[in-house]
């Protein structure tokens, strides 16, 4: 991943925030959850409910779809969400399930197109770039 710079202020503040890495990737930065806001959960929810075309609740416990997955997938990277608030909007998962679920559907998606193009659709559908 690529971390663009920009600073507005006197050399001193620039120095300071090229210091910095990319708040995407790094631990410890106050307000990268903030920073990594771009849609809400409800936003992504609904999204991939369209995707769908079911309402949640057919599809969310449904074993091996890959609703619930790409869900947890986009909200983890779009809404700056921890895995244990993310396990709680999906029917009370644990830290550890929604951690695992949001890999094996990343690894899965790199090997299939049809995954790749789900994510693509999201993205294309909350009109954010990925």
């Amino acid at each position: 991943m690529y971390c663009v710079e920009v600073a507005i202020g006197s050399e001193q503040f620039a120095k300071r925030m090229r210091k910095l890495p990319c708040a995407m990737t790094l631990r410890g930065i106050e307000g990268k959850r903030e920073l990594r806001k771009r849609v809400s959960v409800d936003e992504v929810h609904e999204a991939v409910a369209e995707l769908k075309d079911e309402r949640w609740e057919e599809f969310s416990g449904r074993h091996g779809d890959w609703g619930l997955p790409l869900f947890l997938w986009g909200a983890r990277l779009l809404c700056g969400v921890t895995l244990r608030e993310l396990g709680e909007v999906a029917g009370g998962r644990s830290e550890t399930a929604v951690g695992m679920a949001i890999k094996r559907f990343a690894d899965r998606a790199t090997r299939t197109r049809a995954l790749r193009q789900k994510q693509k659709q999201l993205f294309e559908m909350l009109d954010v770039k990925p």
